[in-house]
């Protein structure tokens, strides 16, 4: 399992897809925990808005990267 394993970065792409109310609270203990740099690709706004630190939006039709601090 990659979570067990020692690593610099973490990159979750999606990963609330799927998962019932025990998985989230469970995924968003760890996230809250860990202090690793973590990278989380996902479109859920409201795990989002409870377990990140900042958010780097990337615009490839305007060729833009914008930073927002604090969630």
């Amino acid at each position: 399992m990659i979570l067990l394993t020692g690593h610099g970065v973490l990159v979750l792409d999606e990963p609330t897809n799927d998962l019932d109310l025990a998985g989230l609270e469970i995924l968003e203990g760890f996230v809250a925990s860990d202090h690793r740099p973590m990278m989380i690709v996902s479109h859920d706004r409201e795990f989002l808005s409870r377990t990140v630190t900042g958010v780097v939006e990337l615009d490839s039709a305007q060729r833009q990267i914008t930073v927002y601090n604090d969630g």
